[in-house]
């Protein structure tokens, strides 16, 4: 099993703000090559710009100071045709301040390859 615990803070000179987040995730093993994890993300921005209204040209937008978007996951891994050949299928659902905060259903799928020795 495996608790990661992620800080996030970057900065672009053509964006205003500064961005960052907390991210807390938990792995566990469920059997060889199998796993299944669960993580939490708290996402902000100092001056976060976001649409109000976009039936009005042009759309109108707000500024806020703070956390604008919270992204529950959950995720299975598995390792299929070689052994070295991973997927992963991870189902989220986010609740972004640009919506008001409504749940937002996400699913990603990743591929990953692994190089090294396995023991």
């Amino acid at each position: 099993s495996l608790l990661r615990i992620q800080l996030y803070r970057s900065t672009q000179e053509d964006v205003d703000g500064m961005y960052y987040a907390l991210s807390l995730q938990y792995y566990q093993g469920l059997k060889k090559h199998t796993g299944f994890g669960f993580g939490q993300a708290f996402v902000g921005n100092t001056e976060y710009q976001y649409t109000v209204d976009n039936g009005i040209e042009p759309p109108q937008t707000k500024t806020f100071g703070g956390i604008n978007d919270y992204v529950t996951s959950v995720s299975l891994r598995k390792n299929i045709w070689r052994k070295w050949f991973f997927y992963e299928v991870r189902p989220s659902v986010s609740f972004q301040k640009q919506y008001d905060y409504d749940p937002n259903y996400r699913i990603r799928v990743f591929f990953d390859i692994y190089l090294g020795k396995f023991n």
